[in-house]
């Protein structure tokens, strides 16, 4: 397997829509620590782990 390196900025991230999880009632446990807040029935999620993870594939 092939490792890429992402090259991949917090601002890319919030264009994206990357931050909006998915709604509150389909919450996985395995995702708490990767969920920062809760807003309108969504979950949203931690961006720079988000990024750190991208980084690391």
């Amino acid at each position: 397997m092939t490792r890429r390196y992402w090259n991949i900025n917090l601002e890319e991230i919030i264009e994206a829509g990357d931050h909006f999880g998915q709604g509150t009632r389909k919450f996985n446990q395995k995702m708490s620590p990767n969920i920062s807040a809760k807003r309108k029935l969504i979950h949203i999620t931690n961006l720079t782990r988000t990024a750190r993870f991208y980084r690391s594939l």
